[in-house]
């Protein structure tokens, strides 16, 4: 019973912070979109979980998690967010083209 008990305990400590950090990493992304620079959202994860740690919350194991997968969240966000100097479809930009005409 108690093997349980431990089980379901680290189950729920897992699954819930991994629920928080999806959760922080959603809305970290909603405010950087609506500044118009996406790829902030891992500024303020990171930033976020760096404050945690930092102040007297860090000492929590659901909070040393929350941060760690808010981390992970971070790269993941750096790599999918659309970089803003690149040309996209969405913003009507076209790609550079050749003109190649036959002499």
């Amino acid at each position: 019973m108690v093997m349980l008990s431990i089980a379901v305990e680290a189950l729920g400590l897992s699954l819930g912070s991994l629920l928080l950090a999806i959760a922080l990493a959603m809305a970290a992304y909603r405010v950087a979109e609506y500044f118009h620079h996406p790829r902030l959202a891992t500024v303020f994860l990171v930033g976020a979980a760096a404050a945690a740690l930092v102040s007297g919350v860090g000492k929590s194991d659901f909070v040393k998690m929350v941060c760690l997968f808010a981390a992970l969240c971070a790269v993941m966000l750096f790599f999918a967010a659309p970089d803003e100097g690149a040309p996209s479809k969405e913003r009507g930009a076209r790609l550079p083209t050749v003109n190649k005409e036959k002499p």
